[in-house]
């Protein structure tokens, strides 16, 4: 599915305007952060966030395999992994947010749960949720979709839109995760809760039940906003992914209906308006990398400038902070980009620009 040029850019005008609130600051340079001068932590730190997600991978993959041959679930390695996990992102947090969204892979089903699993303890730590609640947070993301290993297999693996009988079919995978889980010994409720109602929605529109408001639990409706988001910014059989940007200006349209819109704010603060691995271009034709947020001005991050879109060359790079009064004309965000768009490689990016080897 091609996006509309001009839609793209009234959604994300949009998104700047009504998040203006999270960014309403005079004084500009009090708030610059200086741009370290050696960039080389960020790879060592997308190095140690790329083992960490190889290992809840890993430890997903066998237990949905497990799943689907013998319907059990062995929580024991499913809540060392999440423990682990939890406490890394403490401190690495930006990192592991930032590889989920420069890696771009076939999406299966249990790497899509991966990625909402460490969303959601992102989201949970900034926040300020207990380490309980992030634990919790992240066991209900890897285990949000488990009903789906109960849905037959040439429904799930099918290329293109499915049919209303297969689209009932996909739609009773929340009830069934929440039987699977509610009878687990040791499992936290909200756990179970977390896939009964992940796809409920704020005004009752959603599914199983048509939940609405305070009638849906809050760990469900985080889930909710991570889930969207992540599916939204991966391609899928019938149609193209879009950039993480576009996505949280498309979901910010969508509060008040969809979303709980305090908490969808407090994801977009999260993430950031261009979050880390976003591409940007600018109104002199050049196209960066955001490589660092400015937590106090979302719409202000560090980018590393590499390509020109007039000549479709790259250029010699350069790390600029936006926040910096004097990249403030010739660096204004015109729109964000999708690498494909201009023949650049997802994984080159990765690789030659952020500085990180095999991800």
């Amino acid at each position: 599915m091609l996006l509309d040029v001009e839609t793209t850019r009234e959604d994300e005008s949009l998104l700047a305007r009504q998040l203006q609130e999270l960014n309403d600051i005079e004084d500009l340079q009090s708030y610059i952060l200086p741009v370290p001068k050696d960039l080389s932590y960020m790879a060592g730190e997308l190095q140690q966030a790329t083992a960490m997600r190889q290992q809840v991978e890993q430890i997903l993959f066998e237990a949905w395999e497990n799943m689907r041959q013998s319907r059990k679930l062995d929580l024991a390695p499913v809540n060392r992994i999440i423990a682990d996990a939890a406490t890394f992102m403490e401190s690495h947090r930006e990192a592991m947010v930032a590889l989920i969204l420069l890696s771009q892979r076939h999406e299966t089903t249990y790497i899509h749960a991966s990625n909402v699993a460490i969303l959601l303890m992102a989201f949970g730590l900034s926040i300020n949720l207990s380490p309980g609640q992030v634990r919790l947070l992240g066991l209900g993301g890897l285990l949000h979709d488990v009903g789906i290993t109960r849905i037959a297999v040439n429904v799930l693996k099918k290329a293109g839109r499915l049919t209303p009988r297969e689209r009932k079919l996909m739609e009773l995978h929340p009830r069934l995760g929440f039987e699977l889980l509610d009878k687990l010994a040791g499992l936290s409720k909200e756990v179970a809760l977390i896939a009964l109602q992940h796809h409920e929605r704020y005004n009752g529109s959603g599914y199983p039940r048509k939940l609405f408001r305070d009638h849906i639990h809050n760990f469900a409706m985080m889930t909710s906003i991570v889930d969207t988001f992540a599916a939204m910014t991966v391609d899928r059989s019938w149609r193209e992914r879009i950039t993480p940007s576009l996505a949280l200006a498309k979901m910010l349209t969508w509060s008040q209906s969809r979303f709980h819109p305090e908490l969808l704010q407090q994801f977009i603060r999260c993430v950031g308006i261009y979050p880390v691995g976003t591409l940007l271009r600018f109104r002199n034709n050049l196209v960066g990398i955001v490589i660092r947020q400015n937590p106090q001005r979302l719409l202000y991050p560090v980018v590393r400038v590499f390509f020109d879109t007039d000549t479709r060359l790259l250029v010699p790079q350069q790390v600029i902070n936006l926040m910096e009064s004097q990249y403030r004309n010739n660096y204004e965000v015109v729109s964000t980009e999708i690498p494909e768009k201009w023949g650049l490689n997802s994984q080159n990016l990765v690789n030659e620009v952020m500085g990180l080897q095999g991800v």
